[in-house]
């Protein structure tokens, strides 16, 4: 009884942080609406805000990568049933993501400012299609799959969890780390950016290019050839221009 209820409660709690961490991050980086964002609450020292800041976006990085490796997926899996292991991910990643932008400390001096009505509008348009690129390559990849339900669902029938076939839905044709591209459009398009906003987009695009790198050599583990090919014809970040088989 225990296990079902886990086996309901904990897919459903990571939907849940999901989808109010991706709602508060909206806030968050936009300046609107939440109590907490990345330019609001006192200015204290320059070497305070990076000193926290750094260690916040560490145990951000650390969190992600190590939770995300086959190695520690395999040792915690000695501990908890293998259909847990996704749910517990996502539930972890929104915790530390929610600590990092409740304890974020801002640094208010400008990089840019827009103060033309066209070039804000501009702004806030490539931010809408990060977040519409974002919601796009989740829902088409597998949210189902991304959140844990997948590996609970099968575990009911008792039929053991395997990797989704391999395959290009939607933007997946043209770009082979969509949601990445959403994400970045997001960190960067801003008509006000901050020194604070600045270095937390910065970090975070250097953890996106390790985070790709690290996933595309287990992706090439898994699937081989198909996706040395498929690497080959689409571009990583942006679609490429090269002729396509």
């Amino acid at each position: 009884m225990l296990k079902k209820t886990l086996s309901y409660s904990l897919p459903v709690a990571g939907l849940c942080s999901f989808v109010f961490i991706q709602v508060y991050a909206v806030g968050f980086l936009l300046n609107v609406v939440v109590p907490k964002t990345i330019d609001s609450g006192p200015e204290g020292s320059v070497a305070r805000a990076l000193l926290i800041n750094g260690f916040l976006l560490a145990l951000f990085g650390l969190q992600h990568s190590v939770m995300a490796r086959p190695a520690f997926k395999k040792w915690l899996t000695r501990f908890i049933p293998e259909q847990f292991e996704r749910s517990l991910y996502v539930i972890l990643s929104s915790t530390v993501m929610a600590a990092m932008m409740f304890h974020w400390q801002p640094l208010k001096h400008p990089v840019w400012s827009a103060t033309q009505g066209y070039t804000t509008a501009l702004f806030y348009g490539l931010f809408a299609a990060g977040c519409l690129i974002l919601g796009h390559s989740v829902l088409v990849i597998g949210a189902a799959d991304l959140l844990g339900f997948r590996q609970t669902g099968r575990s009911f029938r008792n039929a053991p969890y395997e990797p989704q076939e391999f395959t290009t839905p939607g933007l997946y044709q043209y770009i082979r780390h969509p949601m990445m591209t959403g994400t970045l459009l997001v960190f960067w398009s801003t008509p006000s950016m901050t020194i604070g906003h600045f270095l937390f987009a910065a970090a975070m695009t250097c953890y996106i290019l390790v985070g790709i790198s690290l996933e595309e050599r287990e992706l090439i583990n898994l699937y081989g050839e198909k996706y040395r090919s498929y690497r080959r014809r689409v571009g990583m970040l942006f679609p490429s221009w090269r002729f396509r088989e």
